[in-house]
């Protein structure tokens, strides 16, 4: 299932009086060929990824402002910290709001003695996004961020992210006896066609939430999913998954369905995890974040069954436009759709 794969990283020891370093935050367009790539080979390193620069590009440039927000930690050449601030359209209670999405958090290991690095990095990115007319600000800290967030940085958790599943190949899944997949995957292909004439005969749409991405297509598309992500176009309903092996296990990460009105609805999911059990045929079909929807094929997870939490955090800039509810989780459509984690 799920793994946490970011590397763990410390992000509180010691301070540095090393006057050569500065805090500062641009937009793309501002980062010069140098700082580019020192951020590409240093995140690379922490996080032991093998992104080239055109990733990270799809996602800071493909955006609702054409750019992205970079708080950058420098010592000379070198970007030591850094973490970036990507702009989203969000519709918030009936208004349209800039909110960023907050990520690729990493301070080098070098670097990790000064036990304010990340609370500078992070005040003169809050102050110069709140003058950019940014709303409210998002992240899922992974385990080792996430108590600095809420302990340090004051952030709110809104959420803990709920994981749906269809275990298609149970023995696979629970790493157990294969003779069990004889049993899963014929009451996979029962459910899915008793699920087919449900959604024919009564299609539950999803209860639009307060809180919710515009798509904004195709921009969104463009930002979102890269080339290893699958994307169905078809009559009557889209939906975009990716492949993964999970330690032996071939997990499909649905990332998000909708009908032809750009709505989740029962219909629309019973088709896009029959084409990914079909298609794919993989042990695991996972889908993470709220399911509003009636149906029958995707199993809430039990917390203690979850591989790891997912902690979705909030901070909310603009406090005299949008108010203490927007730390409800009820009031919000969130989930892998909204960040890029799969």
């Amino acid at each position: 299932m799920y793994r946490d794969t970011t590397k763990a990283q410390q992000l509180v020891p010691v301070p540095t009086n090393n006057m050569a370093i500065s805090f500062n935050i641009v937009n793309t367009a501002e980062l010069t060929g140098e700082q580019f790539s020192s951020i590409v080979k240093n995140f690379n390193a922490v996080f032991e990824k093998k992104l080239q620069a055109a990733d990270l590009q799809r996602l800071y440039l493909h955006t609702s402002l054409g750019y992205s927000f970079h708080s950058l930690m420098e010592d000379g050449d070198n970007v030591a910290g850094y973490f970036s601030s990507i702009p989203f359209t969000y519709s918030c209670f009936g208004e349209e709001k800039i909110f960023c999405y907050v990520g690729g958090l990493f301070i080098m290991p070098e670097y990790r003695k000064d036990p304010l690095a990340l609370f500078k990095l992070y005040a003169a990115a809050k102050k110069h996004l709140a003058g950019q007319g940014v709303s409210l600000l998002m992240a899922v800290p992974n385990n080792n961020a996430y108590p600095y967030f809420k302990h340090a940085l004051k952030w709110k958790e809104v959420d803990s992210l709920s994981y749906h599943a269809l275990p298609v190949r149970y023995g696979h899944v629970s790493k157990s006896s294969k003779l069990l997949n004889w049993l899963s995957v014929p009451a996979v292909y029962t459910l899915l066609a008793v699920q087919n004439i449900l959604s024919s005969l009564a299609n539950s749409r999803e209860k639009q939430a307060n809180i919710f991405l515009l798509r904004n297509e195709p921009l969104a598309e463009k930002q979102r999913y890269s080339d290893e992500h699958i994307k169905i176009r078809a009559a009557g309903y889209s939906a975009f998954y990716k492949m993964e092996n999970e330690d032996g296990i071939l997990t499909s990460y649905l990332i998000d369905f909708y009908n032809k009105e750009g709505l989740r609805d029962s219909r629309s999911l019973y088709k896009a995890v029959n084409h990914i059990v079909k298609k794919e045929k993989p042990d695991l079909v996972l889908f993470i974040g709220p399911l509003r929807v009636k149906q029958m094929i995707l199993f809430k997870v039990p917390q203690k069954k979850e591989p790891r939490a997912l902690h979705f955090c909030a901070e909310i800039l603009d406090k005299e436009h949008i108010g203490e509810e927007a730390y409800k989780a009820g009031a919000w459509n969130f989930g892998l759709y909204n960040f890029d984690v799969r």
